[in-house]
């Protein structure tokens, strides 16, 4: 029998909270392990007993757990178990996108099997099942990225990681290695098939904008803060958190120029993604546009409801319904301002070098990932 052997054995304190470890097996050899947090010693105190009560009742009783015979536990009763000792938090996210993504995705699949009889090719059986179907995200159905699978991967891996800590497993089946590569090439040709069959459209990929669209989408966002963003966007061909980024001083209007050197995404500002500073040149209807907003030297250029520099999330919001309203496909974003710059200074004749020391990519990056064809310039392509 398991006493503890003075009022805080097994208790160690961490900051503001108190951590309950135990790593023991039974008789017959299976690991008994619990650790867990509580915010006083006094419950900490508490839930150290009734585990030590738990782990006397199963010396006494191999047969029976939580008071019931012994029976396999499916993938289903582990996630509940592990939803009330470790995932019972909702205000954090991580736990909320764990159990939404275990209901969606894997309950289905791996539900009602035992949990020892779950092993690495029942993993790799759902990815792929996954990577070959759609998932829906912000209300739009499309093949899910490698991000998605990978955290879906990782509910299944901290699940089965939990019940293990817990001796409710003895394995992980999620410890070896997934060939995301071949995943996520699989669903990129499955979706390109699909397309192909409903479209007899050359670029299927594209992401450029017609003048009529770039102006249709423009307007959607007068009188908004992502005006401000999507014209310098359309400008100068910058990224979204380059334009973000932009302050009052980064503007010389005697040399007709702007230096972007920093970018601006959740709340901080960082260096551009290649580290670099290049130098832009500035249209004379963009000078007047910017002298216009009165921008101090330290202020930025695009700013919130509440004076603050505007953030991507934000921004994105602001161009949803710009989108719907400009009937432009449902993925479209910002994003696309720059793929349609380049692409329109190329159909315009301009060096590619000189696009893409402008644009921040080498030769090779701007011709095969951000060159699209663009339908006005094929219209008339021939003399």
């Amino acid at each position: 029998m398991k006493k503890a052997k003075n009022k805080d054995a097994n208790i160690t304190q961490r900051g503001n909270s108190y951590r309950v470890e135990i790593k023991w097996r039974l008789k017959d050899g299976t690991p008994f392990c619990r650790d867990l947090q509580r915010a006083t010693i006094e419950d900490a105190r508490a839930e150290r007993d009734a585990i030590y009560e738990e782990y006397n009742r199963l010396l006494l009783n191999p047969g029976v757990r939580d008071g019931r015979p012994d029976k396999p536990m499916t993938v289903d009763a582990l996630f509940t178990f592990i939803c009330e000792r470790d995932w019972s938090n909702e205000q954090d996210k991580h736990v909320r996108h764990f159990r939404r993504l275990y209901g969606k995705h894997v309950k289905a699949v791996l539900g009602r099997m035992p949990v020892n009889a779950v092993n690495p090719g029942d993993v790799n059986q759902l990815l792929a099942d996954l990577a070959a179907s759609k998932v829906k995200y912000k209300g739009v159905e499309r093949p899910p990225s490698e991000a998605f699978l990978k955290y879906v991967f990782s509910t299944v891996s901290r699940l089965f990681s939990l019940g293990r800590q817990h001796g409710m497993t003895t394995a992980n089946p999620c410890s070896v290695k997934v060939k995301w590569s071949k995943l996520t090439e699989e669903r990129r040709l499955l979706d390109l098939t699909e397309k192909a069959a409903e479209s007899d459209k050359e670029d299927l990929d594209a992401k450029v904008l017609t003048d009529k669209e770039r102006k249709r989408l423009l307007t959607g966002v007068e009188g908004t803060p992502a005006h401000i963003v999507l014209t310098l966007m359309d400008n100068l061909g910058c990224r979204t958190g380059e334009a973000l980024g932009l302050v009052g001083k980064d503007f010389n209007f005697e040399t007709k120029r702007v230096r972007i050197w920093r970018t601006y995404e959740n709340g901080k500002y960082k260096l551009t993604k290649n580290k670099q500073t290049r130098s832009i040149p500035l249209s004379k209807a963009l000078i007047d546009y910017l002298q216009s907003l009165q921008r101090g030297p330290e202020e930025a250029i695009a700013l919130n409801g509440s004076g603050r520099p505007l953030d991507q999330k934000p921004l994105s919001e602001l161009v949803v319904p710009a989108v719907k309203a400009a009937k432009l496909p449902s993925q479209v974003s910002p994003y696309w301002l720059r793929h349609s710059y380049i692409s329109r200074k190329l159909a315009e004749g301009k060096n590619p070098v000189d696009v893409a020391k402008v644009t921040g990519h080498t030769v090779d990056t701007l011709l095969k990932n951000y060159a699209w064809a663009i339908p006005e310039a094929l219209n008339n392509f021939v003399d």
